[in-house]
């Protein structure tokens, strides 16, 4: 709960960093808690950017298609890998961006996309714990779509 409190506040202090040095601010600031894996994803018009270390997952669903972001091996707070990874992917209305822990098998597949998720986007995360959650793990997902006019 220390690293967690210690994360929101570094990440509220410096909202506009790069990635990248948001990254090295929580980095600093969970040295010596119990550490965390982070992925982080800044959405912007037309596209998006991510970064994430430890185990952290991040996809794009476009129609059947999933693209996968990767994340860096390692724990924020103990030591970041050197350079932070940043990926770049387009966006488009009506994609999806998963967004998940390793309590869910990221090797995921989504062959098509029900209406119900886009009037309910909870019954995608649901989906997602119901058939791809390992029972091993604890597991958080959290998904977006973007929508034709731009909101989100």
């Amino acid at each position: 709960a220390r690293a967690a409190q210690a994360a929101l506040q570094a990440l509220a202090a410096q909202p506009g960093l790069p990635l990248p040095a948001l990254l090295a601010l929580l980095d600093a600031q969970l040295a010596g808690l119990r550490g965390a894996a982070v992925g982080l994803v800044r959405v912007a018009p037309g596209g998006l950017e991510h970064a994430g270390i430890g185990n952290t997952r991040a996809m794009r669903l476009r129609g059947s298609t999933l693209l996968r972001l990767p994340s860096q091996n390692g724990i924020v707070g103990g030591g970041l890998p050197a350079p932070v990874q940043l990926n770049h992917a387009d966006l488009q209305a009506g994609d999806w961006l998963l967004l998940f822990t390793d309590g869910v098998d990221d090797m995921l597949r989504l062959p098509v996309q029900l209406p119900e998720w886009a009037r309910d986007p909870a019954t995608l995360c649901q989906h997602l714990l119901r058939h791809w959650r390992s029972t091993r793990d604890d597991a958080g997902v959290l998904v977006l779509q973007v929508l034709a006019d731009g909101a989100r």
